[in-house]
């Protein structure tokens, strides 16, 4: 009797599991589109839990819906069942679990400010522990990944050296890789910003770059260049 009980209990489980499986993540705001096969005679019922999406479907018969996820984080499930019009039998309802994410955020994960030796003319490289490169930490936290994230990178006196710099594809846990490629012809150090600009979801919903200064630049300071006075003596 034991092992019937023990059974029925784990039948139970497995079936209480498999349907808390989620078919599918979002991002909080995003629209997405849903559809089955369609055919011809049958009308659709479409139907989703109001706490995640204020989409009317009760107008919707076609065999595809455009829902706005647009209310809360959390996971929410779409239904659909057919009506053939000639006898109004209906089908079996489908149903997906969607899973909302919240909304999604991004900074500098560390305090990982850099310093390196200035280039030699022509962009060689000037020698120095940190020569080649400079890495920064980056997390993005909520939304759907990978994600796209683009920077840019200022120079001392604050106008921006180049275009922005997309990133694709990254995982919550990223790494921003600068190239030092920096020339310092003067007497004291200057510190060129790496500044987050923008960042996107994997269903193309905006993340949030934090505005504080501390979270979203860091600083990469270039060391003048050695000097050689008086040249080669004879």
């Amino acid at each position: 009797m034991k092992k019937i009980y023990l059974l029925i209990a784990l039948t139970f489980g497995l079936v209480h599991f498999a349907s808390a499986q989620i078919d599918q993540q979002v991002t909080l705001g995003t629209s997405h589109n849903y559809s089955v096969d369609a055919v011809t005679g049958y009308t659709y019922t479409w139907a989703v839990d109001v706490a995640g999406s204020d989409t009317d479907l009760s107008a919707v018969t076609g065999n595809s819906i455009s829902i706005d996820w647009n209310q809360n984080a959390g996971t929410y499930n779409i239904t659909v069942f057919a009506t053939e019009t000639a006898t109004s039998c209906i089908s079996e309802t489908e149903t997906i679990t969607v899973e909302v994410l919240g909304q999604s955020s991004v900074l500098f994960a560390a305090a990982d400010d850099a310093t390196t030796c200035s280039d030699l003319d022509g962009y060689t490289d000037g020698g120095g522990s940190s020569a080649g490169s400079s890495s920064f930490s980056v997390e993005f936290t909520g939304g759907l990944a990978p994600y796209d994230l683009v920077y840019k990178i200022l120079n001392p006196d604050g106008t921006q050296l180049g275009a922005d710099i997309p990133l694709i594809d990254l995982p919550a846990s990223a790494t921003i890789t600068v190239d030092n490629h920096f020339i310092n012809d003067g007497t004291t150090s200057v510190d060129y910003k790496v500044v987050l600009v923008s960042a996107t979801t994997d269903d193309g919903a905006s993340v949030l770059v934090d505005g504080d200064v501390t979270s979203n630049t860091r600083t990469i300071t270039v060391l003048p260049k050695p000097r050689i006075t008086g040249g080669i003596k004879f």
